[in-house]
Order: C-alpha cells, then sequence, then structure tokens
C-alpha cells in the first residue's frame, strides 16, 4: 500500500475539519489546530496510511 503524501493528508484534513478550523482561526486557537493536526497524523500512521518517519517530520501546516 502506498503512503499517503502530506499534500494528500492535508486535503484529507481539510476536508474533515473545515468548521473545526474556521471556528479556531475565528478564536484565534491556533493550538487546538496543531493538536487536531497531531492526532488526525497519528491516527494515519497508527493507521498504517503514513510512516513513522513521515509522522515525526511533518510540521503543522498554516491553515
Amino acid at each position: 500500500m502506498n503512503k499517503l503524501t502530506k499534500v494528500e493528508a492535508v486535503s484529507q484534513f481539510k476536508e474533515i475539519n473545515r468548521e473545526f478550523i474556521q471556528e479556531m482561526k475565528r478564536k484565534k486557537d491556533i493550538i487546538a489546530i496543531n493538536t487536531q493536526w497531531h492526532m488526525f497524523t497519528d491516527g494515519l500512521c497508527k493507521d498504517g496510511l503514513i510512516s513513522q518517519r513521515q509522522y515525526e517530520n511533518w510540521m503543522t501546516p498554516k491553515f
């Protein structure tokens, strides 16, 4: 199975978390977005969709 690229992962994250991202940006709560991103990528890693190396090296994108 091919691993997701970061571009693909970011796209999925944005699609799944669109309303959450908008609300947290409105509240200027970047920490909440960062936490959500890390939980999302942790899940991808545990499900084998990204490698441990990808999980450890991907920084939170700007949303």
